[in-house]
């Protein structure tokens, strides 16, 4: 099976994830995660990497029906990865049809050249074409530059949770639900 490929623009494109892409999706992770988050976690990381990108957990996400995960590839390498998710209901607001930006990792390395911006805007595009009323996502309330980013393209913050993980540092365990009317 070949992977269904976004062209974004010149540099950047997406690459749909399938089941054999698990091996090479866990590996990249283990580069672009730990950087921005190791100091959250009481140990390497590498329990929340387990967590997430375990081969149950990885097949589990790519065959929800509504969602859609890729590999963010900037000049022909792969450098994070991107997942949506189509008709989440957002709790703050239940009468909306909504969109959830379940992931969005990009090396750390190529932060400043405006991917995140344009994956966003092209999510938002997406989401319109579908009438999507809402795009939210959840953000660490301790990532002020995340917060920062998300708030300076439209997002607002509309609610607040805790995570249970004990393995984090319980003053990183702080989320915020923020949400974009599209």
């Amino acid at each position: 099976m070949h992977n269904k490929v976004v062209v974004i623009n010149n540099e950047l494109k997406l690459t749909q994830l399938t089941k054999s892409d698990h091996q090479q999706v866990r590996k990249l992770m283990t580069v672009v995660y730990p950087p921005p988050y190791l100091h959250i976690w009481k140990d390497d990381a590498s329990w929340y990497l387990e967590m997430v990108y375990n081969k149950t957990n990885f097949e589990k996400e790519i065959d929800h029906p509504d969602s859609y995960y890729y590999f963010i590839i900037y000049n022909e390498k792969p450098i994070g990865v991107l997942r949506v998710c189509y008709n989440q209901t957002l709790i703050d607001h239940p009468d909306k049809k909504a969109t959830k930006l379940h992931r969005i990792y990009i090396d750390q390395s190529i932060h400043g050249k405006g991917i995140g911006k344009i994956l966003l805007q092209w999510v938002e595009g997406q989401c319109k074409e579908r009438k999507d009323e809402i795009l939210w996502l959840e953000a660490m309330d301790t990532q002020q530059q995340a917060l920062k980013f998300y708030e300076s393209n439209g997002f607002e913050i509309c609610g607040s949770m805790r995570l249970d993980f004990e393995i984090m540092l319980p003053e990183y365990r702080g989320m915020h639900r923020l949400y974009k009317t599209l």
